[in-house]
């Protein structure tokens, strides 16, 4: 990657305090606008894509279904904390209020990720798009063994391995998993019953990673 364009795109990304590669952020949730000047980014017929890798509808539609999704499922966030608060207080009827709310948001959410059907075809996904998502980590078949060579401003440089930007990256659907209480492990690996600290109503240590996602530069630790 020449200086013109990785000086600047790392600057930038330290700024941002993420990393410098295509992330689910990037493509997705800062990539879009309103054609009607409306204020319900939840409606398909109202998005447009800022930039895209291959000027492709399927690779707009792909980015908007997931903004979408977004812009549907965020007023679970405030309630799922008043359940939380709830169900600590042992408020059964406010719990039970927020789950029946929680389910009928999830069967919108289908309903809209069903929707990538319509104008992302999952051949051109995999071979045209897929590709610009991929990122440089383990990608040595790829043809890049040692990741990108992002250039410094003196001619310099180093090599760089990062994984590409997913969905899986969205803070939205990862808040779902936690409030349901959902542990992701490898196939085949199963949850030890001697740890018991989710009864206390703490999260147990992390053992084993469902996807490893790229980290901001600087993590954030709360006071």
């Amino acid at each position: 990657m020449p200086a013109c364009i990785s000086v600047p795109f790392l600057r930038v990304s330290e700024a941002l305090e993420i990393v410098p590669v295509a992330s689910y952020a990037g493509v997705t949730l800062w990539n879009y606008r309103t054609l009607f000047g409306s204020q319900d980014i939840d409606s398909l017929e109202d998005l447009a894509t800022l930039q895209t890798f291959t000027g492709s509808l399927d690779e707009s539609w792909f980015y908007l279904v997931s903004v979408a999704i977004e812009a549907r499922g965020a007023p679970v966030v405030p309630r799922m904390l008043e359940a939380i608060a709830a169900a600590r207080e042992g408020d059964v009827n406010t719990v039970l209020e927020f789950l029946n709310f929680f389910a009928q948001i999830l069967e919108e959410l289908t309903a809209l990720l069903v929707r990538m059907h319509e104008s992302c075809d999952p051949h051109v996904f995999y071979f045209k798009i897929r590709p610009f998502l991929a990122g440089s980590k383990n990608m040595a078949e790829a043809g890049l063994p040692h990741g990108v060579w992002y250039e410094d401003d003196d001619g310099k440089g180093s090599w760089r391995q990062y994984s590409g930007g997913s969905n899986a990256q969205s803070s939205l659907i990862q808040a779902f998993d936690l409030i349901l209480g959902i542990e992701h492990r490898p196939t085949g690996v199963k949850r030890s019953t001697s740890d018991d600290s989710h009864k206390q109503g703490t999260v147990p240590p992390q053992k084993h990673n469902f996807i490893e996602v790229n980290l901001p530069i600087r993590q954030f630790r709360p006071n």
